[in-house]
């Protein structure tokens, strides 16, 4: 599972370059053995090119991961918007998240 964990993200991040839109928050990735499953976190409305740039990145894995073996690749666009913070304990992995100052919030 090591393996499979260092392809995911390494393809995932690969994924993302030049798919991060300036509203996206976050990207958390979970996978198996046959799926993997993407939340990108959006604040303020999510645009056209948002949805697109998600789904670019979600075909570049099909891409990547269909030259080494069969998966299925789900996404999901959420809207939470700064200061709300993103959840930390839905068991994924980040690949991307946005340095944003809390400070006492």
């Amino acid at each position: 599972m090591d393996e499979l964990r260092d392809i995911v993200l390494q393809w995932m991040q690969t994924a993302l370059i030049g798919n991060i839109t300036p509203n996206t928050r976050a990207v958390i990735v979970r996978f198996t053995e046959t799926e993997i499953y993407f939340d990108a976190y959006i604040s303020g409305t999510i645009s056209e090119e948002d949805r697109e740039c998600m789904q670019y990145a979600a075909g570049d894995i099909m891409d990547f991961m269909g030259s080494w073996r069969d998966f299925v690749v789900q996404h999901k666009l959420i809207r939470l918007d700064y200061p709300a913070r993103i959840p930390t304990d839905l068991g994924g992995i980040y690949v991307f998240e946005r340095y944003f100052d809390y400070g006492s919030a």
